[in-house]
């Protein structure tokens, strides 16, 4: 089981073609109670006249929030923005634009609403910057680049980079633009767009990163998926930072100058919190808060910094945070946790008496009530749970950043396991045989997978079949056959009769797979969700049918004991369907807007759960399960 990551990577989605009929019936439970609550901050903007206002975007709950006092909380600022994550903003002098997932909007100071940019299209715009003449640009994902230099009156699209995600986006002048993308590298154009190309040394490269240093006019930064690169003759010739950044995925960078003269480089990593550099880049060390040892924040992502005054502002996985130029007094920008933020939870896991929450704060275990087991071995964040269906108490976790841990007893005590993924490997799914709690499968992040026959203490690649680029965003077992395995890539599906030892590409080319639902009866018969709908097959996937659900990328999906079907999308929230897939209904009050990441049927007691950005939440599909007076009734 699996939440989908990373938080940067975000997929958009259009409205689907047909028009399902809805049906709120089902009471959707939140179970979120006890656990740890997060907002993620995506990005952050200060206002040009008035710098004690700052505005955050977040990626859930979804929307623009602004505070006039650090210490007093945020308040919504998202009166016409539609329900989807917030990407980027950008502040200038007259109104401050944010970037969501479903187009570009704008807002300006004086009005207490949002409007939708036209042409822009209604696709997610990942990145917004300026040029120093005050040129705009937005970085669209597969709709291209668009620009305009009348503060955002009128728009026009720059030729070149069609159908690629972009990431990032950088003007050095009113000819060069760089372009960072979601796997192909980083491209360049000197002549306005009539050209792009390559800059060879990031050609196949994630680039969430492109950064400029406000001192020099030709310095500039790329953060690929490892590493921070410099270019000191606007992007002609490379070098590779060292000093301990080189291991560090960067999404995030700042350059400046404090208020005594001392510079400074600031990174913001995927895992492991805020790197400073003092040297111009030479050498770096984690930001630690004044009153303690430890980096800060402690194993979290900044997403995005600012400098404004003489301050620091980071947003982060969990929440805002602010410094003093000098580094060594954070403080958390407040936020009011009854209206914000919610569990960041990756997964979960369903035992006949209890429930096992993997989040970015731990495991959790709920029999009555939610607690952290593990606290003195199991490092967190948790990114994946799996319980052996033949062994009561073995018990798998994997950690974003620290391998995978194992418990023989029922989660009282873990210890990490040895080899490859004992050290500081970014697990994102475990999976563990139904028939012998030895053998254990890990999908690791940006990677494919590791299998483990001996409980964790050895692991080796399984790899045979898969292309060398390709990069899994999901696996499964088949319940009635722990043989056959079945992969979803990023441009494939895989086959493996074998344990995995060797693989098939099986159709669905070009297109992600997010999601699979196997027949417990047949492993030939297999749901697959796609980023571009729902596809069906009989036969282990040599042919299939779909996409069903078009326009939409389906997340999750589950079958209950009496035929239904549901589909989880995306930003689309939840439909339901049954073995014909003829008609196809919206379900889930609540969950109309939301995306579900994860979805997993109780058969004993009749209740469907579905993990969502917002949490996790129950309802009862099964009322002659149902049993008022047994422990969580209240689904």
């Amino acid at each position: 089981m699996r939440r989908l990551v990373p938080v940067l990577f975000f997929i958009v989605l259009v409205a689907c073609q047909a028009n399902p009929v809805t049906s709120n019936t089902q009471k959707w439970i939140s179970l979120n109670a006890q656990l740890p609550t997060h907002m993620p901050v995506t990005s952050l903007a200060v206002h040009p006249r008035a710098p004690e206002i700052i505005f955050a975007g977040t990626y859930d709950p979804v929307g623009v929030y602004s505070t006039r006092d650090v210490h007093a909380g945020w308040q919504p600022d998202r009166t016409g923005l539609p329900a989807a994550p917030v990407l980027a903003l950008l502040a200038r002098e007259r109104e401050l634009f944010a970037g969501t997932a479903a187009g570009l909007y704008r807002r300006a100071w004086d009005a207490n609403y949002w409007e939708r940019t036209d042409p822009v299209p209604e696709v997610a715009v990942n990145a917004l910057a300026s040029s120093e003449t005050g040129e705009i640009f937005a970085a669209t994902d597969g709709r291209g680049i668009w620009t305009s230099d009348d503060d955002g009156k009128i728009w026009s699209r720059l030729p070149g980079l069609d159908d690629e995600a972009l990431f990032s986006i950088l003007p050095l002048d009113a000819q060069t633009f760089f372009a960072g993308t979601a796997g192909h590298g980083v491209f360049v154009t000197r002549n306005r767009g009539t050209a792009w190309d390559h800059v060879a040394r990031f050609e196949n490269a994630y680039a969430p990163l492109l950064a400029r240093d406000p001192r020099e006019a030709k310095t500039i930064f790329v953060g690929p998926r490892g590493g921070l690169y410099r270019s000191r003759d606007a992007g002609l010739t490379w070098d590779a930072l060292g000093g301990g950044i080189e291991k560090q995925i960067v999404y995030a960078l700042l350059s400046y100058s404090s208020s005594n003269g001392d510079s400074h480089l600031l990174a913001g990593t995927a895992g492991d919190g805020l790197w400073v550099s003092r040297d111009d880049g030479m050498s770096w060390d984690q930001a630690k808060s004044v009153d303690s040892p430890r980096p800060f924040p402690p194993g979290r992502a900044v997403l995005t910094l600012r400098h404004q005054d003489k301050n620091i502002y980071a947003g982060t996985a969990d929440r805002a945070l602010m410094a003093s130029e000098s580094l060594d007094d954070w403080q958390p920008l407040r936020a009011d946790q009854g209206a914000m933020g919610s569990p960041a939870i990756r997964d979960f896991e369903l035992h006949p008496d209890s429930l096992w929450v993997a989040t970015d704060d731990g495991l959790y275990h709920r029999t009555h009530a939610f607690k952290r087991v593990g606290t003195e071995t199991l490092i967190a964040p948790v990114s994946a749970v799996a319980l052996a269906p033949s062994s009561a108490k073995r018990i798998y976790a994997g950690t974003d950043g620290k391998g995978v841990f194992v418990s023989d007893d029922g989660g009282e005590t873990w210890n990490a396991a040895t080899g490859e993924l004992g050290g500081k490997t970014r697990v994102a799914q475990l999976a563990v045989d139904p028939t012998n709690p030895e053998i254990v499968f890990a999908r690791v992040l940006f990677e494919r997978l590791y299998k483990s026959t001996d409980g964790g203490d050895s692991w080796r690649t399984i790899w045979s079949g898969m292309p060398v680029e390709a990069q899994l965003q999901i696996f499964a077992i088949a319940p009635s056959n722990p043989h056959i395995l079945y992969a979803g890539g990023d441009t494939q599906l895989f086959y493996s009769d074998d344990g995995g030892e060797k693989w098939q590409p099986r159709g669905l080319n070009g297109i992600s797979t997010l999601a699979f639902w196997i027949d417990p009866a047949d492993a030939n018969h297999i749901w697959a969700g796609a980023t571009d709908g729902l596809y069906l097959s009989a036969d282990a996937g040599k042919t299939w049918r779909g996409p069903l659900l078009e326009g939409k990328s389906v997340s999750a999906l589950a079958h209950d004991a009496n035929g239904n079907f549901y589909v989880g999308t995306k930003y689309n929230g939840l439909f339901r369907t049954d073995a014909s897939v003829t008609e196809i209904t919206r379900v889930g009050q609540g969950l109309e807007n939301g995306s579900v990441n994860e979805l997993v049927f109780d058969k004993e007691r009749g209740v469907l759960y579905a993990l969502t950005d917002a949490g996790l939440f129950c309802t009862l599909v099964d009322s002659e399960k149902y049993d008022p007076n047994a422990d969580g009734a209240h689904c």
